[in-house]
């Protein structure tokens, strides 16, 4: 089964090759538990007020637990890092999720005599028309490979 940390692997290594690029802060999303499940969902309208005040909160409370990290003497750098870390503990508390934009990818030219290449891009066809949360469905490679067979369990 493929995990969250070899999809970025393979993702920065076609952002590295040039193959896809980042474009923009376009899209809002939501990190929450639900069912004992982490999930990442795109933030929709309905929760848009909810986004808006969470932001609001985030620099309120990032400018409260800086300034406190200063004034215990902690140089800028670090009292940053703790203030931030400080911060998204409070709000994943108050909220209980995390709200932020995701860069969206947008595919550049490639050698589609590349078979590598050709494998990833019909696997990122796959993962971007993924079923529906929690649904299991295998995914086949195309005919030209004798790749074996892959199971996902697509979560979002």
């Amino acid at each position: 089964m493929q995990d969250d940390r070899t999809l970025r692997d393979w993702c920065s290594k076609l952002i590295a090759r040039g193959i896809v690029a980042k474009e923009g802060y376009s899209t809002r999303w939501r990190t929450c538990h639900r069912d004992g499940r982490k999930i990442q969902e795109p933030v929709e309208e309905a929760d848009e007020e909810e986004m808006r005040e969470y932001f609001k909160r985030r620099g309120e409370l990032f400018k409260d637990h800086y300034i406190a990290e200063l004034e215990q003497g902690f140089p800028p750098r670090v009292a940053r890092k703790a203030a931030w870390k400080e911060t998204y503990m409070d709000l994943w508390g108050e909220y209980e999720c995390c709200y932020y934009y995701c860069k969206g990818f947008i595919l550049t030219a490639f050698s589609y005599n590349d078979v590598d290449l050709r494998e990833i891009f019909e696997l990122c066809r796959e993962i971007a028309s993924a079923p529906p949360p929690t649904e299991r469905r295998t995914v086949f490679p195309p005919q030209s490979c004798n790749k074996v067979i892959i199971e996902s369990e697509f979560v979002f």
